[in-house]
C-alpha cells in the first residue's frame, strides 16, 4: 500500500484526502451515517481496526481485524453499486491513524496504473478465502473456532511460531476473540481456560501459546 500511497501523490493534492489519528475505542466510520461522512477508501497508516457488520438479528455476522497497509471501503472501488446496502462499522482496536481518499481520485489512479488494483485484489482474495474457511467451521465447537482463530491472529501480526513462546497482541480480549469466532465470550473464555489446563496456552491476558503444534491440532479436530 505504500508504493499505491506514493503513487497518488496526496502530498501535492491534499484536496483529495483527510488523514487522522483516533484513540482506541473511536468510530471511524460508520456506513448508517454516510450522510453526515463522506464516504472515501480507507487505508490504515498505524494501528489496528476493526470493520464489523451486523445482522437484522443485532449479531455480528462479519467481524475482522485490519493492520498497518490493511484497508476498508471496497465497496467504493465499484463504478455501479451492488443492489444491496453495505452495513457496516471501523472502529480503531487501538491508537491509530488512518488515511481517507476521495473515491473518484483514487480509482483514476489505479485505472492509469492497473498493478496496484491486482494488489488490491490479491489481498482481497486472501481476505475472501480466509473468510470462507471461518464460515466453514462456524457451527464447529468453541476450541475450534478459537484455535482457528488464534492462528489467523498470528498470520495477520506475522507473529513469530518458531519461538518456545508466542504471545498475541495486548489489545486482543476475550470479546475480540469472541467477535472473530462468532460466539459468545462465555463460551470462549471456557475453551481458553481448557487450552490453559492442557497447557496450549501459558495464560490468558496477554494470551501466550506455549504448545503452537497443539494449537494447530485443534484447530482441525472439532471435540
Amino acid at each position: 500500500m505504500q508504493n499505491l500511497l506514493n503513487f497518488l501523490q496526496l502530498d501535492l493534492f491534499p484536496e483529495y484526502f483527510q488523514q487522522k489519528k483516533f484513540k482506541k475505542g473511536e468510530i471511524i466510520f460508520q456506513s448508517v451515517k454516510s450522510n453526515t461522512i463522506t464516504p472515501a477508501f480507507g487505508i490504515v497508516l498505524d494501528g489496528v481496526v476493526t470493520i464489523e457488520s451486523q445482522s437484522n438479528q443485532k449479531t455480528n455476522s462479519y467481524y475482522q481485524l485490519l493492520k498497518n497497509n490493511d484497508f476498508f471501503g471496497i465497496e467504493l472501488l465499484l463504478e455501479n453499486q451492488p443492489s444491496v446496502t453495505l452495513s457496516y462499522k471501523v472502529t480503531a482496536a487501538t491508537q491509530c491513524k488512518v488515511i481517507l481518499i476521495e473515491q473518484d481520485y483514487l480509482l483514476d489512479h489505479l485505472y492509469a496504473e492497473p498493478k496496484f488494483f491486482h494488489a488490491i485484489l490479491e489481498q482481497i482474495s486472501t481476505q475472501y478465502l480466509y473468510l470462507t474457511h471461518r464460515y466453514a467451521i462456524v457451527n464447529g465447537s468453541p476450541t475450534l473456532k478459537l484455535a482457528n482463530v488464534m492462528l489467523d491472529i498470528i498470520r495477520i501480526f506475522d507473529l513469530d511460531t518458531s519461538s518456545a513462546s508466542i504471545t498475541l497482541p495486548e489489545f486482543i480480549s476475550h470479546q475480540i476473540l469472541a467477535n472473530l469466532a462468532q460466539s459468545s465470550r462465555s463460551r470462549i473464555t471456557i475453551a481458553l481456560n481448557d487450552m490453559l489446563k492442557q497447557g496450549i496456552i501459558t495464560q490468558t491476558r496477554p494470551i501466550s501459546i506455549s504448545k503452537i503444534e497443539e494449537l494447530r491440532k485443534s484447530s482441525t479436530n472439532c471435540r
